[in-house]
């Protein structure tokens, strides 16, 4: 009994779909995402593509597993082509962790429901799937661009550095056009502490700093607020 049940353990479930693609098109969600899956077989046998299987798992990586586990259940990821779309940042985590298991992620523009239809998550997940099941599987030709799929490359070590570079300069850019007077806590801005300076100019008195701040943090406040080395003089002196 005992060589039985390790021999039963050391099987492996078969793909269901062995032989052919599987397409999943995925809805994305902020916490959650859902799952539609699709082949040719699988229209077969539920007639119509919005009876396929599909699943829901969680926005972070046991969710992912999740999603990879049922995948293999159905087919090699070898044949596995994933379809989403372009909705905001929540994606991106998903397209990484599938294309570093080497499975083709496309992409399409969000479409717009046809009035009067019900929206839901399963039927936008599947009509994904049936979207990339009609482009790649049956060659059909699309006449408006927005709906046309278009694989994603996964970008080199030197594009994806230098896409956090750009991110971090756009960061400072932004940090250092907002008003000096932003950084401060609300109860720093009384008009009893702020009667002889001007709104914006307070954040440079070293007396007012909140006790979290040190000498760096203060000189970048002081060098986003753009004021003369003057100024910056008078109110150390002022303070001290």
């Amino acid at each position: 009994m005992a060589k039985r049940a390790t021999q039963r353990a050391d099987l492996k479930a078969v793909p269901l779909l062995l032989n052919e693609s599987l397409y999943v098109g995925i809805d994305i969600g902020k916490g959650r995402h859902l799952a539609g899956f699709l082949s040719k077989t699988l229209l077969e046998r539920h007639e119509r593509f919005e009876a396929c299987p599909a699943l829901v798992f969680e926005n972070a990586r046991e969710g992912f597993r999740l999603l990879i586990e049922r995948i293999r259940g159905l087919a090699p990821l070898e044949h596995v082509f994933v379809l989403m779309e372009r909705t905001g940042h929540y994606h991106r985590a998903l397209e990484q962790y599938l294309q570093e298991l080497d499975i083709p992620v496309y992409m399409m523009h969000v479409q717009s429901r046809p009035g009067g239809m019900l929206k839901t998550d399963k039927r936008d997940a599947l009509t994904l799937a049936n979207q990339l099941y009609s482009q790649l599987e049956l060659g059909v030709q699309v006449a408006n661009k927005l709906q046309l799929v278009r694989r994603v490359v996964p970008p080199t070590e030197a594009a994806a550095q230098l896409k956090g570079l750009i991110r971090h300069r756009y960061e400072l850019i932004r940090e250092s056009t907002q008003p000096a007077s932003a950084f401060l806590p609300p109860k720093l801005l009384h008009r009893s502490v702020l009667r002889p300076f001007r709104r914006s100019e307070a954040v440079l008195v070293p007396s007012l700093m909140p006790s979290s701040w040190n000498c760096k943090v203060w000189l970048r406040k002081v060098l986003a607020s753009r004021m003369s080395h003057a100024f910056v003089a008078l109110c150390w002196n002022k303070a001290s």
